[in-house]
């Protein structure tokens, strides 16, 4: 940690003639409290990777660990699982007043308010946001979510003043969700931190524009989401390296990001990618892509810009028919360099037959190393996709195949299992034999 605590405790006991031999002082030595021996430094260092309620605890062990967690560099306040009423709001409200009362350290490293406060206690919010600042803090987290759908409560809205009346220069990482900001507040935010390297905006309803540039920025990775009045977006970032952006259509104009190598689109905007006008320069180094195309309907083959040098490509697609594969193809066609390629698929029905004509045509795609496809059902679509990609990709090294939803939870598989997965998965197999040499096949 790098603190100097003016507090160093020991811990007293009172000392009686030994006659134990000096082999049975070094085997009753394991059982001493060596922790409690270690320096502050150490020791706070430890409490920092606990809760606060598990590193405010730990006060009851002895009178040398009675303020050590005060000393902790993550203060971090979230939410129970169940939705808040107004008791126990107040309740968490006033222990964070209580516990950022007690703390001692001269700096924090992470700060975060994970429960669903908003604009009837901005007073307490604004008190929280200048202690942070005041201890230096690297990581800003305001997670205002509100449980309810009709609650009374308002987002919070974050006043320039705050930020203006406050030294910023050790900030980070900041990030916002439900929290009202707008243009000109985000503007203040990265011309006074100077080593900010991460930002992410979420559901500020408040901001209608936004202009990420400035002379000194360090800016690497920037993500805005589900900020339904945003009407413009203009980028010149020169260290920019990740761009996401997720939400209704809107103008972005990236003018200068030299090193966005980069780049997830997903909601309403990401259906408007076909027409080529997705930037406003090329972006010759961008080499991954994410785009979330689910509510997109294809009635012809869409036209990408070039993408080539481009790496890595993961695409959800809503498949209603074979025709909503044409962005596929597109795709691969403007992506010559591909490696990766990850493709989940949504709502395809084993019944679903036929594949698009376009498909005739034999482009090659002899970069390509691994193909994996999520939501595979066994249906002629996907088995003709699958043997598509093997006809054509000569340098192929791997296929992974995965039955289940994109969105299904990695951590509740043994949910989603049932008849037409295990079937999916028997149909999977089937492919084996397709296989050119060398080429392996998993079925997950």
């Amino acid at each position: 940690m790098g603190q100097h605590y003016s507090h160093k405790l020991g811990i007293c006991c009172g000392k009686k003639p030994s006659t134990t031999s000096k082999r049975d002082e070094e085997t009753l030595g394991c059982s001493k409290d060596r922790i409690s021996n270690l320096p502050d430094e150490i020791l706070v260092s430890i409490l920092s990777l606990l809760t606060m309620r598990e590193a405010a605890r730990t006060s009851v062990l002895s009178h040398r660990w009675r303020y050590l967690w005060a000393f902790t560099g993550r203060l971090e306040f979230k939410r129970p699982s169940k939705e808040l009423c107004d008791i126990d709001r107040c309740r968490l409200v006033k222990c964070v007043n209580q516990v950022l009362q007690s703390h001692k350290g001269q700096t924090i490293d992470k700060f975060e308010i994970n429960f669903d406060v908003g604009e009837r206690y901005e007073h307490y919010i604004d008190r929280w946001l200048t202690f942070a600042l005041a201890k230096k803090v690297k990581r800003l987290e305001l997670n205002l979510f509100i449980f309810a759908p009709y609650s009374a409560l308002e987002n919070y809205t974050l006043k320039p003043k705050i930020l203006c009346d406050s030294r910023l220069d050790s900030l980070t990482t900041v990030l916002f969700n439900h929290v009202n900001v707008t243009g000109e507040v985000i503007q203040t935010l990265l011309s006074k931190c100077p080593f900010l390297e991460m930002l992410r905006v979420s559901n500020a309803m408040s901001l209608l524009d936004l202009k990420v540039s400035g002379p000194s920025l360090k800016l690497k990775r920037l993500e805005i989401l589900n900020c339904h009045e945003l009407g413009y977006i203009e980028i010149a970032a020169l260290s920019l390296v990740s761009f996401k952006y997720k939400g209704q259509v809107t103008i972005i104009s990236i003018k200068d990001a030299p090193c966005l190598a980069e780049v997830i689109f997903e909601g309403s905007y990401a259906c408007l990618l076909n027409n080529g006008s997705w930037y406003s320069c090329d972006l010759p180094q961008l080499e991954n892509l994410m785009l979330d195309m689910t509510c997109e309907k294809f009635s012809r083959l869409p036209k990408f810009p070039s993408l080539r040098n481009l790496k890595q490509l993961e695409l959800f697609l809503n498949v209603n028919g074979a025709r909503d594969l044409l962005c596929l193809m597109s795709l691969l066609n403007a992506s010559p360099l591909l490696h990766l390629f990850e493709l989940r698929l949504l709502n395809l029905n084993r019944r679903e037959q036929g594949q698009p004509k376009e498909w005739e045509v034999k482009p090659t795609y002899e970069h390509l190393k691994v193909f994996q496809l999520s939501g595979f059902v066994g249906c002629r679509i996907d088995t003709e996709l699958v043997l598509y990609v093997l006809s054509h990709a000569g340098s192929l090294q791997k296929i992974i195949i995965d039955p289940l939803s994109p969105y299904a939870k990695k951590s509740s598989r043994e949910y989603w299992e049932c008849e037409e997965t295990l079937l999916a998965r028997i149909n999977a197999r089937k492919l084996k034999p397709s296989l050119p040499p060398g080429v392996e096949l998993v079925v997950l």
